[in-house]
């Protein structure tokens, strides 16, 4: 009687997996038990078809937000791909070696952003604002007679790329109102000089 029980317990789980894999909603498999319950038991108890009504109500609610999580799912997958696709393009702007001076240090910083969207932004006023990157790159130079002294270039922006960062909006004064975005600055070059006493 035991691996009777544990062969049926088996046969639940694999069916379990079935239904996941070909998308069938849990009322389905409810309301698939309750057609079979009143074809074997024809006086099935009105309490108990009452009860079988009352789990498919319950099954249904369960299965939209079962629905909605697997498209939550699936949105963040789409959303991780399109961030590694955009890092991979930005690694191909970059040159595979940089090239050496003595005394001299040269980097470049890559910054990917996706694009954000949702009810709550467009329900604060807020726009969609779309993915972006940002290349930054500087160079310093300590000079061997004067250790003490750095000299450093910026260039901030180096493809100037026109975007907003996320944090940076102002209320609209203009008719209609409403929030816009601060656009960040194009292309960039500083030049520095550090001294260390």
């Amino acid at each position: 009687m035991l691996n009777r029980r544990e062969d049926l317990l088996y046969a639940a789980q694999q069916l379990s997996k079935w239904r996941i894999e070909q998308r069938i909603s849990p009322e389905e498999i409810v309301n698939l038990h309750a057609a079979v319950i009143k074809k074997m038991v024809p006086d099935v108890p009105q309490a108990v078809v009452d009860s079988f009504d009352m789990l498919i109500e319950i099954m249904m609610g369960y299965g939209i937000a079962y629905r909605e999580h697997e498209s939550l799912v699936h949105r963040q997958q789409e959303l991780e791909y399109e961030i590694e696709v955009a890092v991979g393009m930005q690694q191909t702007l970059l040159p595979e070696t940089l090239p050496t001076f003595p005394g001299i240090d040269i980097g470049v910083i890559s910054v990917p952003a996706n694009k954000m969207s949702g009810d709550y932004l467009t329900a604060a006023g807020f726009e969609e604002p779309a993915g972006y990157g940002v290349v930054n790159a500087y160079a310093q130079w300590r000079p061997q007679q004067y250790e003490n002294v750095v000299v450093q270039l910026n260039v901030d922006n180096l493809f100037d790329k026109t975007y907003y960062e996320r944090s940076s909006y102002v209320a609209n004064s203009e008719r209609g109102g409403g929030i816009r975005p601060i656009y960040a600055p194009g292309r960039t070059v500083s030049l520095g000089v550090t001294v260390d006493f």
